[in-house]
């Protein structure tokens, strides 16, 4: 049966012609406009930044390599010598001791609550420091937005106390040992009110005082040594401690600055004339008691200099000793000596001056005669 499909015959493709020329593709000036904004968008960005590696690298290098230099090593402040308090003759009345003090980072302690609990508790038993100051001293450093400064946890550390830190660097990150001074009196209470004593600075005083000083400095806070402060106390230096990436020291301190110590201060006293003072003040309490005289537990002696009115002694019993204050200052030996409000009534209040803060009935005077004024009574 044939079929009645017709097939339809192959299309054949027209060949081009040879000698016919094939026009070539040539993109429009709009878009070539763009292809040029975009390459010199491209060029200007690598530009900037070749530029700014290059400043980085070049120009600012020096500066970045200062600053993480300056990330691993710690500045601690070298607090400065007081200067001394001397009597009429140049006899020292108040020295200075050099210590080594145990000074806590707040900011290089470890995060984790039960780990920085457990190194503070260990400090606190190697520095026989109740864990309640270390406590405060932190808290007054957050209180005042201070974590860079570091909180002196005892001025006068033990040889024991420095190896013992020294060979467990590891363990207490964040602890350092500075260099430091404290008062010594050579001569205990002699003229305790009128020389005063130095003590760690409170926040009140350094909001009044300013930003000359720190919170680990030593100021006066009674007699000589408050009312002279400005010249006996001297000029921190710096030293830098190399430390790792958890605040923990990896060599000894150098010297950056080196302190420049106080001034000396002669004072108008003279140390023959205060004893002999002191001595016959006490003998004449002694000698009040002995009569039946129960309520003469106190008094004071000034010996003026009849030319000029300088004071040459200045006695007042009871006394205390200053050098209760140098170094770590505990409740308890506050308390022995009357310088506390529960024990100071008890002991006739110590700390009081009497020849400038108390009033007593004059005894007896020790007339200035002149050499004329002998030869008349003479006669």
């Amino acid at each position: 049966m044939a079929s009645t499909t017709t097939e339809r015959p192959a299309r054949r493709l027209r060949r081009p012609d040879a000698d016919a020329a094939v026009e070539q593709y040539r993109p429009s000036s709009r878009l070539t406009w763009r292809v040029g904004i975009l390459g010199f968008a491209l060029l200007a960005v690598f530009a900037a930044l070749f530029l700014r590696l290059w400043a980085l690298q070049v120009l600012s290098g020096p500066k970045y390599v200062n600053q993480a230099q300056a990330n691993s090593f710690r500045l601690l402040r070298q607090q400065a010598p007081r200067g001394l308090l001397l009597d009429r003759t140049g006899i020292a009345l108040v020295t200075n001791v050099p210590t080594t003090a145990i000074e806590l980072w707040p900011s290089d302690l470890p995060k984790v609550y039960n780990d920085r609990y457990a190194e503070l508790a260990r400090l606190s038993k190697v520095a026989r420091v109740p864990l309640y100051e270390i406590a405060r001293g932190i808290k007054e450093r957050k209180n005042s937005n201070d974590l860079v400064t570091p909180v002196t946890i005892r001025e006068n550390a033990s040889g024991p106390m420095q190896k013992y830190l020294a060979e467990r660097a590891s363990q207490f990150p964040g602890v350092t040992m500075n260099r430091s001074w404290i008062r010594h009196y050579p001569y205990q209470g002699l003229a305790a009110q009128a020389l005063g004593y130095v003590g760690a600075i409170t926040q009140s005083e350094l909001k009044r005082l300013g930003k000359s000083y720190d919170l680990n400095d030593q100021i006066g806070q009674s007699g000589a040594e408050s009312t002279y402060d400005t010249y006996l106390r001297g000029v921190a230096g710096a030293s830098k401690l190399h430390v790792d990436n958890f605040g923990r020291p990896l060599g000894t301190a150098q010297p950056a600055t080196l302190p420049k110590p106080g001034n000396s201060v002669r004072l108008t006293l003279s140390l023959k004339l205060q004893e002999a003072a002191e001595r016959a003040l006490q003998y004449g309490i002694g000698l009040a008691q002995s009569n039946g005289e129960w309520a003469a537990r106190g008094g004071a002696i000034v010996a003026l200099d009849p030319r000029d009115g300088s004071i040459l002694a200045m006695a007042s019993s009871p006394s205390y000793k200053p050098s209760v204050y140098a170094g770590h200052v505990t409740t308890k030996e506050l308390g022995a000596q009357g310088l506390t409000t529960k024990t100071a009534s008890s002991q006739n209040y110590p700390a009081l001056n009497r020849a400038t803060d108390a009033t007593y009935p004059p005894g007896s005077h020790s007339c200035a005669w002149t050499r004329s004024d002998a030869r008349a009574a003479s006669s």
